[in-house]
């Protein structure tokens, strides 16, 4: 049987940059442009951790997560809606509304929070990392034989 390796993803130091570049001490908006300007809203707290504490129990730090991946989503769909939008009244209720998401993720602890519950998810004690039971029933059902690739969704 093939050896196979598995790929590594780069890990993420803040929204918007990767490891080994400067984390930002502010974060900007997926690139939105009013009159030549970048917006950037102020988001020191993001990376830092101290504020945001691991859940206590498994379903508590999934519950927590899932509600970061709903920020993160919502932060995304506000940015895309600014971009679209010329009404100044509209332009500043969505500003404000993105401030409060990327408040909210800073309190809830960041991406390092973020970062560090999903880890913990994987955790033996906490249930591990569900590729070692996957890789071998992909394998069962043969679906490595497929001749295009297969896509998979990391949750």
């Amino acid at each position: 049987m093939p050896k196979t390796h598995a790929r590594r993803r780069r890990p993420v130091t803040s929204l918007g940059t990767s490891a080994g570049s400067a984390a930002p001490t502010s974060l900007p908006l997926p690139p939105i442009h009013t009159s030549g300007q970048k917006i950037v809203i102020d988001t020191a707290l993001l990376n830092k951790i101290s504020r945001g504490k691991l859940g206590k129990s498994s379903s508590d730090t999934r519950r927590r997560i899932n509600h970061f991946h709903t920020l993160i989503k919502e932060y995304s769909q506000l940015g895309a809606r600014r971009r679209e939008l010329t009404n100044a009244q509209m332009i500043s209720e969505v500003d404000l509304r993105i401030e409060e998401v990327a408040r909210e993720m800073a309190q809830m602890g960041g991406l390092d929070w973020y970062q560090k519950a999903s880890l913990l998810g994987q955790s033996k004690q906490r249930g591990g990392d569900t590729s070692r039971w996957l890789i071998p029933k992909l394998r069962e059902l043969n679906l490595h034989q497929r001749p295009r690739k297969l896509r998979l969704l990391d949750v």
